[in-house]
């Protein structure tokens, strides 16, 4: 083994590169020789290709973010009506459940009118006549006496 040099460079651009056998084969075997780096063109493209990807992912960014902060607004509105149609519904129902409850007060509101008011106050009217030590049981024992049904009973 002989060491491998390259043959001296030539002293003017005309001039080839004198005849070396070995050099020779060493040419025949891998080829030409080629420069694989990009030129600076290339290189120019490429960075401009970059900065225009580097420009389409913040729009992209951009873009996904404005379209989540528009699908959050429409939630919110959509619950904020969903909320206001709930409300007016439970609105409704208690104002139904008023009016039933209305309709259903009557016969009582009546009974009561008719039947209890008018002996409670003549008792509560006694009471405060006689002030009893014990009202409540006085009461008690004077509404006991003067029970209308009873009183139809027994007569």
């Amino acid at each position: 083994g002989c060491p491998l040099f390259p043959p001296p460079a030539p002293t003017s651009p005309l001039e080839e590169y004198p005849e070396d056998p070995v050099f020779k084969q060493v040419l025949e075997f891998i080829g030409d020789s080629h420069n694989y780096g990009p030129t600076p063109q290339e290189i120019e493209a490429a960075y401009l290709k970059e900065i225009e990807k580097e420009h389409e992912r913040r729009r992209l960014v951009e873009e996904a973010e404005q379209q989540k902060l528009e699908r959050e607004e429409a939630d919110r509105r959509e619950v904020e009506t969903v909320r206001q149609e709930e409300a007016s519904r439970l609105e409704a129902i208690q104002q139904q459940e008023r009016q039933l409850l209305e309709l259903r007060k009557e016969p009582l509101k009546k009974y009561l009118m008719e039947n209890v008011i008018p002996i409670l106050t003549q008792g509560l009217i006694e009471v405060c006549e006689v002030r009893p030590e014990d009202p409540i049981d006085y009461l008690a024992e004077w509404l006991f006496r003067h029970n209308p049904e009873l009183a139809g009973e027994s007569a």
